[in-house]
């Protein structure tokens, strides 16, 4: 069984024997429908089946990531970089305050920033030798973010590994997958510790796995590249959601589907004693139960939705997609919906 099967598989087990959170499938085929009424309206031309194309959903419009589609082997060791790091913003803004705000924009930006006022920095080697000072003063200038050592750690890890297996470049790495997505996070997964985003499930006993950063490398890829040249994988769809923080702020929020007109709760639903953990802003131990099954259901969710728009309004699209749409509502909203559980880890 491949890893990203491994995904699906194991969610699923923890989403069946979940006791504080549950799927609230009313909610869901609500939420599927107002997707598919969006979609419908919002079609360039009749022939359009994606959901990135029919909502106007681009994995970047420029102005946050470094995309320089004829420096395809420089984005492609900016985007490893980027994934590497791509966890925690946050608790530094649970305030809102502007400047202490730490959010993936800023990230993005800044690690952009970076590779266009030098275009060496992110080689191999001088990944190995940054230091948490550089971090923070040149490449975030200044500002505070959580869990500086880990990630100095896993920029290091990503440099010591690309040059000692991939000619020192993540494009190497990309090609070694050919074409597979699956290929790729086992590659990934092998090979860098880091990115081996997997727990224990402690009322089973089982081993449940995300991999969400690995898997949102790849997604990463396609979506700068279109899909095509090294962006190009002949099984993209294999892809699952990214477990993180900020899908399951909406889906456990009721906020889409009230501004919409609907009035059927939201998609996922958390017990009590979970919601008074999350309103008294505690921090969830990384696998710990209630934190497993935050992001198990919320895996299981989008699978369930990505279901639905195909067997009930026959529009096929990615996991992916629905993760990107339903992240960038969340980030959107993320002053008025409900908060987000907070767990200090290096894996989302």
């Amino acid at each position: 069984m491949n890893v990203i099967d491994l995904v699906r598989q194991t969610t699923k087990i923890v989403t069946e024997c979940a006791t504080h959170v549950k799927l609230n499938e009313n909610a869901l085929h609500k939420t599927g429908d107002i997707i598919a009424k969006t979609i419908k309206e919002k079609v360039k031309e009749k022939s359009v089946n994606s959901l990135i194309e029919s909502l106007f959903i681009e994995w970047d419009n420029d102005t946050v990531h470094y995309r320089f589609l004829d420096k395809p082997e420089l984005t492609c060791q900016y985007i490893m970089v980027l994934s590497s790091c791509n966890f925690c913003f946050w608790p530094f803004n649970d305030k809102y305050l502007p400047n202490d705000e730490f959010e993936y924009h800023h990230f993005a930006s800044s690690l952009r920033d970076v590779l266009l006022n030098d275009s060496t920095a992110f080689d191999a080697k001088n990944l190995q030798t940054i230091s948490e000072e550089k971090l923070i003063n040149e490449w975030f200038k200044g500002k505070q973010i959580p869990l500086v050592g880990e990630r100095v750690r896993l920029i290091r890890e990503v440099g010591f590994t690309l040059e000692k297996y991939f000619n020192g470049k993540a494009y190497e790495l990309i090609n070694q997958s050919s074409k597979s997505v699956k290929n790729l996070v086992d590659l990934v997964t092998r090979y860098f510790p880091g990115f081996r985003d997997s727990c224990i499930y402690s009322p089973t006993g089982q081993q449940i796995h995300f991999y969400k950063r690995a898997q949102i490398f790849c997604a990463d890829i396609y979506g700068c590249f279109n899909g095509k040249g090294i962006g190009e994988f002949t099984d993209v769809d294999q892809l699952t959601m990214f477990a993180d923080y900020r899908v399951p702020q909406i889906l456990s929020s009721d906020y889409y589907l009230k501004t919409n007109g609907e009035d059927a709760g939201s998609i996922l639903v958390y017990s009590e004693e979970l919601d008074k953990k999350l309103e008294k802003f505690e921090i969830f131990e990384y696998s710990s139960q209630m934190e497993v099954e935050i992001r198990a259901c919320t895996v299981q969710a989008v699978e369930l939705l990505r279901d639905y728009l195909y067997q009930k309004h026959g529009i096929k699209c990615l996991s992916i997609e629905i993760d990107w749409l339903l992240w960038q509502i969340g980030e959107a909203n993320r002053l008025v919906i409900k908060p987000h559980h907070r767990t200090l880890s290096i894996f989302y």
